[in-house]
């Protein structure tokens, strides 16, 4: 029930419950800044990673994981900030910064000149040498340049506003992440990025607001102006803060959507019991032990434990047993493997694997298409992929269920045999028991089952070998009234 769903996210896998409701991304989540958000969806994509970069992403995930007191207090720091930051668009306000500010140095040697003719006519009118009218005159003709030169940048003094008020409110973040202890390289590089371009940019956008803060009271405004024409001044000092960290503070917001996305991954790791770090294996290869659904309680969710013999695999078994659930369980996993963080599970082996779904299939009538011309133009995909000769898994849960049992069995076979390769996994479910007998190509058929007691059915919803023998369609119908 947390609000932030990413509904705004489209996501080919969402028949893995990538985003929206009741999905991964809402369970993972910490993220505030919306690159953050946009970053996380993408790691949450099956993004492709050598064997390398994998062990580089989980050696971050794992520190992070570990730091349980880190995480609660980034969590909190993260919530106040967005709590008050409604108002502002951080990135405008990035993008601002790296941009030039436009300001001529002659309007600097006038005001060095104004300043120095008002101190000479003010000393000069103290020893009673020139009429205090020299030095009023000069207040006067200053506060007016000034005021003036006010009115044609007041874009500029409106953005000294905007920038001093949005990025200070970081400065309670980049304080937990600078005062943490991290051992792992990449989390030293992001906290270092935060405190020499982070706090110190804050710091130095701080002086500024502060010198600004004297130009919202009415006395001090014409006095200031007068004197030092205070205006003009403040554009320079901003100018300077630009281009000393306008295109640098870049980098420490980077650095924090870094932690935000390291941070959101690391949950699974403070919050399973059940967990491992996946190992990258560079055969084609699935192998895994006691796997659960991460979305599903680890109270109320049956493992299941499976070593791939055969690239073609088809599932078998009842209605609600759990032949989808595996097939989600499979796949939700291997996003979680290739995001750099734990699966939910005590082992779990694999290459990088292209993963396709064909699962939860809607039609869409704004463009006519039907739900079986969907799941088509979803398995098209990955028939198109295959022709690449690179490792992939195909999960599809009651193939080709949108037309007549003569069409789909035909189909199924069909497209079984043009994803006959050794780069490429498929898993089937069905309950059209002429596809387990396919003789011309080598499947491996898997089941769940169902048992009976007292009237009532009962599912253990655990993966067994070879096919299914029984089906409780019948049951099902009789027990709604819709048979006798």
């Amino acid at each position: 029930n947390f609000p932030e769903i990413g509904e705004e996210f489209q996501n080919e896998l969402n028949g893995l419950d990538i985003v929206g409701e009741n999905s991964l991304y809402q369970y993972l989540n910490i993220c505030k800044t919306k690159n953050s958000k946009r970053k996380l969806v993408e790691r949450l994509t099956n993004p492709a990673n050598t064997k390398e970069e994998l062990k580089e992403k989980q050696m971050i995930i794992k520190e992070l994981s570990e730091k349980i007191n880190f995480s609660l207090e980034f969590q909190v720091a993260l919530k106040e900030y967005y709590n008050e930051s409604k108002n502002f668009n951080l990135n405008y306000i990035i993008n601002f910064l790296q941009k030039d500010i436009k300001f001529s140095n002659i309007h600097l040697y006038v005001v060095i000149g104004f300043i120095f003719l008002t101190v000479i006519t003010f000393f000069l009118a103290i020893f009673n040498s020139i009429s205090w009218n020299y030095f009023l005159s000069i207040f006067v003709i200053q506060f007016l340049y000034s005021s003036l030169f006010r009115n044609f940048h007041r874009d500029e003094f409106a953005k000294i506003q905007d920038v001093s008020l949005t990025i200070v409110l970081l400065e309670n973040i980049f304080q937990v992440i600078a005062s943490e202890n991290f051992t792992n390289e990449n989390l030293q590089n992001y906290q270092n990025n935060i405190k020499i371009y982070g706090l110190k940019g804050i710091t130095g956008i701080n002086k500024v607001k502060n010198i600004e803060s004297y130009n919202q009271f009415f006395i001090t405004y014409i006095i200031l102006n007068g004197l030092f024409s205070l205006n003009i001044i403040l554009i320079k000092m901003f100018k300077d803060y630009i281009n000393e960290y306008g295109k640098v503070f870049l980098l420490s917001v980077e650095a924090l959507e870094q932690f935000e996305v390291n941070g959101s991954l690391a949950i699974i790791g403070q919050v399973k019991q059940n967990i491992s770090m996946p190992e990258y294996v560079d055969e084609v290869k699935l192998k895994f032990t006691e796997l659960r659904h991460p979305l599903i309680p680890e109270g109320e969710c049956v493992p299941n434990s499976f070593n791939l013999e055969e690239n073609m695999n088809i599932i078998t078994g009842s209605n609600m047993s759990g032949k989808t659930s595996f097939l989600r369980t499979i796949g939700i996993n291997l996003i979680l493997m290739n995001a750099g963080t734990f699966v939910n599970g005590l082992s779990f082996q694999s290459t990088y694997l292209k993963i396709f779904t064909s699962m939860r299939i809607t039609d869409d009538l704004n463009k006519g298409i039907s739900t079986f011309y969907a799941e088509l133009l979803n398995i098209k995909k990955a028939i198109d992929y295959a022709k690449e000769n690179k490792p992939m898994i195909v999960l599809i849960d009651e193939i080709f269920k949108g037309t007549n049992s003569n069409d789909r069995i035909k189909g199924a076979i069909s497209l079984i045999e043009r994803l006959n390769n050794d780069k490429i996994i498929l898993f089937i479910s069905t309950h059209d028991f002429e596809l387990c007998n396919i003789e011309t190509l080598k499947l491996k058929n898997y089941h769940f089952t169902e048992h009976y007691f007292n009237n009532q059915i009962h599912f253990d919803y655990k993966l067994r070998e070879g096919k299914c023998k029984t089906t409780n369609a019948q049951y099902l119908m009789k027990l709604v009234g819709i048979i006798e």
